[in-house]
């Protein structure tokens, strides 16, 4: 119960760090509006282009950073379970860079929504992390088993990137969208 309270206060930490980017990215588009057009197409590439970055198939070096805070053995406490977690959401962009640069570029075309999908990425980062700290023992052993197929996850999210990108850049999203209601009806149930 201690790792997932402290895991539930890293989480936290990140995922303030994810809703206040979402914040500036919409404060910016805000500002950026009368280019919507444009920038819509400049995002939409963006995004594609943060897929080929996720697939590897183009390096971009500034994504492939790590920085790391090493936090002391003996463990601690909910303060500094959010100062780590803070850290983290700043620091650690080789695996989520490419991702959080759409999910960035998203937030900025659609106003009103920065908080709400970066609320939700860190979510979709988070739920992973309490999951495993509470289900500790069983959860190292499939970490494990599912590092050998981590690279084909990695490509095939990059694989998504790129479609989404190009379906933003030529402004078919909504198409996409209703497609996905139609195939998938009950996602409309989800929101």
């Amino acid at each position: 119960w201690r790792a997932l309270r402290l895991s539930a206060f890293f989480v936290l930490g990140f995922g303030l760090v994810f809703v206040l980017l979402g914040l500036g990215a919409t404060a910016i588009g805000g500002l950026l509006r009368r280019w919507s057009y444009e920038l819509t197409m400049v995002a939409g590439g963006l995004i594609a282009l943060m897929g080929l970055v996720q697939m590897s198939l183009l390096r971009a070096a500034p994504l492939m950073r790590d920085l790391r805070f090493r936090p002391p053995s003996e463990g601690g406490g909910p303060v500094s379970a959010t100062l780590i977690g803070i850290a983290f959401g700043f620091g650690w962009t080789p695996c989520i860079g490419p991702v959080l640069a759409g999910v960035l570029a998203a937030a900025a075309l659609t106003p009103g929504s920065g908080t709400v999908l970066l609320a939700a990425y860190a979510l979709g980062l988070g739920v992973p992390f309490l999951l495993t700290a509470f289900y500790l023992p069983a959860a190292m052993a499939r970490a494990r088993r599912l590092g050998r197929i981590g690279r084909a996850l990695q490509a095939a999210s990059g694989a998504v990137m790129v479609a989404f990108g190009l379906a933003v850049a030529a402004g078919e999203t909504s198409r996409l969208a209703l497609w996905f209601l139609e195939t998938f009806p009950w996602l409309a149930r989800l929101g």
